[in-house]
């Protein structure tokens, strides 16, 4: 049962019980991290640990005031405002490129992108996946090695960030503007640091390592803006941190702007100044406006979302939503800076994915193999279709 104040995790996953209290004060935490917590106790934590995150957020999405059910089909009755041009691809009314790509939009990309990956290392589960351009790589951050991998296109997978205090990766972002790669780290679940990891994208070499605060809890996901602030989702707690280019960290916003103490997920900034977070438990995304995040909102659909969970911008001004619950992607437009929106195009995948990438104009999903030690996880490639 969650609070405001606390969260307790029951021994049933084979986890004692945590008390998670107030945040403490940013200024009291060392830019560098406490001793983590070692990678032979996350392993052995690791199954019952995923099992009681999957557990708490599904029993909290039928819990929560207006929380979505599993459904895993979308109303068909809409007709988008923009249909797609049924011989080419591309939007009819706008002239913003396909959702589904046969290039790499501008790249040396091949023209044939591989419709499946399949990783090549079993028992990783990577919760975060983002595409390096510049290098011509998938990332995967890994939820057990701590570890971020290099993924060619033929499934080899090759170490790229290994830090001694990465515990569980969940996030990752790319920051093409400045060369760096962003990785939101945990302990296990039960104790252990979140963390901001700051990497060089050529090298892999550590930049900067900031302890974010509020250990014990859940960091998600990172963003971040045309500034290099960094924006972080603290999934238990509701809160968003800010931390900034020379390592300040802040809270940027709280439960008291976005209505909710639970289970902020994905999260991505938009050009035009707002971010746009997904909301697991309620099937919201919330829009919140860099400079004033009291007036954030929620995004009004024509359609409901289970378990939205990562975002991405598509080139086309689209937002590309995944759900974890209905193991579906979606496509978002909207003519009103995200205010309302209408699903444009959906696909539905046959196994659990959590986040999306942005290749030139594909979009590919994430199959993590949560707790099958055994099955190695696939990138796949979003066939996205018209909602008519």
């Amino acid at each position: 049962m969650v609070t405001d104040d606390h969260f307790l995790r029951t021994d049933a996953f084979g986890l004692r019980s945590v008390f998670c209290g107030p945040l403490q004060d940013p200024a009291h935490h060392p830019e560098t991290v406490r001793e983590r917590m070692s990678h032979e106790t996350m392993m052995s934590h690791r199954m019952s640990a995923c099992w009681a995150l999957a557990t708490l957020l599904v029993s909290c999405a039928d819990d929560q005031p207006g929380g979505s059910s599993m459904s895993t089909g979308d109303s068909m009755s809409m007709v988008p405002r923009s249909p797609l041009d049924a011989s080419t691809g591309q939007d009819a009314s706008q002239g913003r490129g396909p959702l589904v790509s046969d290039a790499s939009s501008g790249s040396a990309e091949s023209s044939e992108l591989p419709a499946l990956i399949v990783v090549e290392k079993a028992g990783i589960e990577p919760e975060g996946i983002e595409y390096d351009p510049e290098h011509h790589r998938f990332l995967l951050g890994s939820r057990t090695t701590g570890t971020v991998y290099a993924v060619a296109d033929d499934g080899a997978i090759t170490p790229f960030v290994e830090d001694p205090d990465l515990v569980s990766i969940l996030g990752i972002e790319v920051d093409e503007m400045t060369d760096r790669l962003l990785v939101v780290n945990n302990g296990v679940l039960g104790g252990g640091d979140c963390l901001l990891g700051i990497y060089d994208l050529d090298s892999g070499e550590r930049q900067a390592l900031v302890d974010l605060g509020d250990p014990g809890t859940l960091v998600n996901d990172v963003t971040v803006d045309a500034e290099g602030t960094a924006y972080i989702t603290n999934t238990f707690n509701g809160r968003i941190y800010a931390v900034s280019t020379d390592g300040a960290v802040s809270i940027f916003a709280s439960p008291d702007e976005l209505g909710t103490t639970l289970s902020l997920n994905g999260i991505v900034y938009h050009p035009d100044g707002y971010l746009l977070v997904a909301g697991f438990n309620r099937g919201v995304i919330y829009r919140v406006p860099i400079d004033d995040p009291s007036m954030a909102s929620e995004l009004a659909l024509d359609i409901d979302i289970a378990g939205p969970d990562g975002l991405v911008l598509h080139p086309n001004g689209e937002l590309v939503v995944s759900s974890f619950l209905s193991q579906q992607v979606r496509s978002i437009r909207s003519e009103d800076g995200f205010v309302t929106g209408n699903v444009t195009s959906s696909a539905q995948l046959t196994e659990q994915i959590t986040t999306v990438a942005i290749r030139g104009v594909a979009v590919y999903a994430i199959r993590p193999q949560l707790d099958k030690e055994r099955e190695k996880p696939v990138i796949e490639q979003v066939d996205l279709r018209p909602v008519l």
